[in-house]
């Protein structure tokens, strides 16, 4: 049977516009979403970021191409500010860093002002500021070298890492809010501020050396869970280990977990985590439990004999996405360890959902 019409041309497939990245705000009135189209000119995608105002249907450009929107949207916990990754400082020597727009305002306040940029982040539980992830302080002795010397690497021995930061919106807000009203010198600090060469910012992993994939928050805001791997190469991101940080102690504890595989969250009530765990690349992963206090560890039934992670866990359980064949799927794993489906047609591949935490709204 022959197809009617003609074919696209590379530029048209190029040309067309896409949208993803959806995230829905605490009560479910608000989606912030991504917008990537073409800048031929530039030669390069360039994306925005819009707002959709479930009340009154209406969309808006919040961050426009020229703003150099670099992804990572997050609302704050009680749903009133929205956080976002930007460059800043010129296109030659661009750094992202964490910006908050107030939804009330409409206005765009800049947090952070790490000299290395953050390349990723997530808000405190309690919203008062920012986990993030950046180039190790070590990694400046090898941009030292390569300065003196030109660009090389010792193989097995130059590893890069990364290093855990933390940021309190307060103090963040202060020292850039204020920056072209008040130099430097006068703004108030602290004696252990004035000792601290990260301020705003304060170093949480000195002297670690591995690479932090993602890292996520327990809700009552004691814990972090860390994926970490030796190096950010595909070869040791078979070598992957879970650390947890107590907010508390400011210590980290390594958790032993075999064949683990990443994909971490804590349970609402922040006493467990949900994590992957995967023999070798050749079989599929499975979902198990830890629980905190007891260390003990439970697999995760769910007759799923495919590709599966957890996506959320909300009041009503774990959002779970799995691919079905060429599909992609989403369901429900409630407290019964029922599979409820949510988005299951098999001629649609979805590309992403975005739960509020009562469950009670999705996008």
């Amino acid at each position: 049977m022959k197809r009617k019409g003609r074919i696209f041309s590379i530029e048209e497939i190029i040309s067309i516009k896409g949208i993803g990245e959806p995230v829905i705000n605490k009560d479910g009135t608000k989606v912030a979403y991504q917008v990537t189209s073409t800048d031929w000119k530039e030669d390069r995608y360039v994306k925005e970021l819009w707002l959709y105002d479930v009340i009154s249907n209406k969309h808006m450009l919040i961050v426009g191409k020229q703003e150099d929107y670099m992804g990572s949207a997050k609302w704050s916990p009680d749903g009133k500010s929205l956080s976002m990754l930007l460059k800043f400082g010129g296109k030659k020597d661009s750094k992202n860093q964490i910006y908050i727009l107030d939804i009330e305002s409409m206005e765009k306040h800049q947090i952070s002002d790490h000299d290395k940029g953050v390349t990723n982040y997530i808000w405190s539980p309690d919203g008062k500021g920012f986990y993030y992830l950046s180039s190790s302080p070590n990694a400046k002795k090898k941009e030292d070298r390569d300065k003196k010397y030109g660009k090389f690497a010792y193989i097995d021995e130059d590893r890069t890492h990364n290093s855990l930061f933390y940021i309190e919106l307060k103090k963040g807000l202060n020292v850039f809010g204020s920056r072209y009203q008040l130099p430097g010198d006068l703004i108030i600090k602290t004696k252990k501020d004035k000792k601290n060469p990260y301020y705003p910012s304060m170093l949480l992993s000195e002297e670690k050396k591995f690479y932090i994939h993602h890292i996520t928050a327990s809700a009552d805001g004691s814990k972090l869970a860390l994926t970490v791997a030796p190096s950010p190469t595909m070869e040791d991101y078979e070598d992957l280990t879970l650390h947890l940080y107590d907010v508390k102690s400011k210590s980290f504890d390594e958790i032993e977990i075999e064949h683990f595989a990443g994909n971490v969250l804590f349970s609402p009530d922040s006493s467990k985590l949900c994590l992957s765990r995967q023999e070798s690349w050749l079989n599929n992963n499975e979902l198990v439990m830890y629980n905190l206090k007891t260390k003990k560890i439970n697999e995760i039934e769910t007759n799923i004999d495919e590709v599966i992670r957890i996506t959320q866990w909300t009041e009503k359980g774990m959002i779970l996405f799995y691919q079905d064949k060429t599909a992609s799927k989403y369901s429900l794993l409630n407290e019964n360890n029922e599979v409820v489906p949510i988005l299951c047609k098999s001629d649609i591949f979805y590309l992403g959902l975005n739960y509020t935490f009562d469950g009670k709204n999705m996008v």
